[in-house]
């Protein structure tokens, strides 16, 4: 399942994470309804930035945010 995910491409990522990680996947999710939802994107936040190396990341959006996200910085400082 994870085969479909095309890195910076608009696949429906939070359908194929659960599709992959929660029971029932997306549509136990898209069933309970608001706002678990939510709640579990919030989760796999939590748990995935923790440990996500912000220079090894290979997604060019990321990059682009990174790096504006630094400019940012050194304009206010």
């Amino acid at each position: 399942m994870l085969a479909r995910y095309q890195q910076d491409s608009v696949c429906g990522t939070w359908e194929l994470l659960a599709d992959a990680v929660y029971p029932g996947g997306q549509a136990a999710i898209r069933k309970a309804g608001w706002p678990l939802p939510g709640q579990i994107k919030h989760e796999w936040a939590e748990k995935i930035g923790p440990r996500m190396s912000v220079e090894v990341n290979a997604s060019p959006s990321f990059h682009k945010f990174r790096e504006g996200l630094r400019r940012l910085i050194a304009e206010a400082s």
